[in-house]
């Protein structure tokens, strides 16, 4: 497995304690770690868990190496498999403990911090899940310990944010709601210039078929025949524009290599397609209104004196 690979995919490094504290996810071959494991130096090997995405690319005492440090300082580190978790193992969510409460580790490998890391940079060690928790007993003290907090954060070289839940929570809701508008805003702007452009294709297909709709309505076509065979073709323009974009959707956010491959694509669930078919339907419904008026105007005399 090359180094890349392995750094991009060994996220869950673990300190005793946590480790202890809040790994309670099962294994589906081999042990778990134990006190020892979170006490090697740098030329020891490492035991590492993997998810169960791995189960039948690694076996139980497999070895492999990862590049760690940076520059002059990089060393590569000995990992050893010891573990295979079940799958559907979770873990706390380290980005937004929000939206997302857990992380799935099926396509991830679960390692104690290596030594250079665990002993020479003991900050990262303790911001790694980049949101701690403290639980006050009075509310009245979170101003005296966010200030103690943003001062010794001053002493060691680092800026943390000091918030309550509660506070995170209000901040949470207000973005949603942000988005939410914004999102509706753009969603608008782009079905208004999609029924124009429809209606504008639609009125301009329909004149330059005159001569054809006159000649069909002769041999015994109603206005009524000639408007369904425009609302078909709407149909069949816009389920087929909904089809392709929601495939294009889904091929780039499959292929994104901005967020990792953990991050389901939540978004494209059933609710998203039901979504679709509404919007679809109003576009169709209302992109056919103009075209379907153009149509009853049209003059049989008109049409085919032009042929």
């Amino acid at each position: 497995l090359c180094d890349r690979t392995v750094e991009k995919w060994l996220n869950f490094r673990l300190s005793n304690t946590i480790y202890r504290l809040f790994s309670k996810f099962q294994l589906l071959k081999g042990r778990k770690l134990n006190k020892k494991d979170f006490e090697k130096t740098n030329k020891d090997v490492i035991p590492i868990l993997i998810g169960y995405g791995y189960h039948n690319v690694f076996h139980i005492g497999d070895r492999f190496q990862a590049l760690a440090g940076l520059g002059e300082n990089a060393f590569f580190v000995t990992y050893e498999v010891v573990g295979i978790l079940e799958k559907g193992a979770k873990w706390l969510s380290a980005n937004d403990y929000l939206i997302d409460y857990a992380n799935e580790l099926d396509r991830f490998f679960v390692a104690p911090y290596f030594p250079e890391e665990r002993d020479g940079r003991a900050m990262d060690v303790a911001v790694r899940l980049n949101n701690l928790f403290l639980q006050l007993s009075d509310k009245k003290d979170f101003p005296y310990v966010k200030k103690i907090i943003k001062q010794k954060g001053q002493e060691l070289g680092i800026y943390p944010t000091v918030k309550t839940i509660s506070n995170e929570m209000k901040d949470y809701q207000n973005n949603t709601k942000q988005s939410v508008r914004f999102t509706l805003t753009v969603g608008l702007f782009f079905v208004a210039v999609t029924l124009i452009g429809v209606i504008s294709v639609t009125i301009s297909s329909i004149q330059a078929r005159k001569y054809d709709i006159g000649v069909m309505m002769v041999t015994g076509a109603s206005k009524h025949d000639i408007g369904r065979m425009v609302v078909m073709e709407l149909s069949l323009i816009v389920v087929t524009s909904a089809i392709i974009g929601v495939m294009l959707s889904y091929w780039t956010e499959w292929n994104n290599t901005f967020f990792e491959h953990n991050i389901r694509l939540q978004a494209f669930t059933w609710s998203l397609y039901v979504k679709i078919m509404v919007v679809s339907c109003f576009i169709i419904l209302i992109s056919s209104l103009i075209p379907l008026w153009s149509v009853n105007k049209l003059a049989l005399r008109n049409l085919v004196e032009g042929g």
